[in-house]
């Protein structure tokens, strides 16, 4: 699911001018979704930032909460980082709710995975799901 938003032939009066066109699209995209039955510490690509993509917001959607016996920890990277756009604490995998963090991540010339890892602690889930959004910006060239 994506929302588009496209931006052109911009022009303002005042302090404030742009010169010619500046064209390019923001959009809303569903990443993926993480489920209790996750491996655990092992992160999965929900998606790949193409070249000179821009990842602006992150929102994380827990629709169902996690019922570990402890707390399971959800954190969402970029590249090798594995809480690079949100950490532990950006998320409370227990709680139904919505979590949005500003972002910034840009592909690089193989592109950026944007990644998810659930680690879990404690007696097993027997349910939990997090739906994860972004709002990527195309950089115009």
């Amino acid at each position: 699911m994506s929302i588009f938003t496209h931006f052109t032939h911009l022009a303002a009066d005042g302090d404030f001018k742009v010169r010619g066109n500046a064209e390019g699209f923001a959009r809303l995209m569903e990443l993926g979704t993480v489920l209790y039955s996750a491996t655990s510490g092992q992160a999965a690509t929900l998606h790949t930032l193409p070249k000179d993509a821009i990842l602006l917001e992150i929102i994380c959607d827990v629709t169902e909460a996690f019922n570990s016996g402890s707390s399971d920890v959800l954190t969402i990277g970029a590249g090798d980082d594995a809480d690079a756009i949100m950490a532990a604490d950006d998320i409370t995998e227990g709680t139904i709710g919505t979590y949005r963090k500003d972002a910034w991540a840009i592909g690089d010339a193989v592109g950026t995975a944007i990644t998810a890892t659930l680690t879990k602690s404690g007696t097993a889930a027997t349910k939990g799901k997090a739906i994860i959004y972004g709002l990527i910006v195309d950089r115009i060239e």
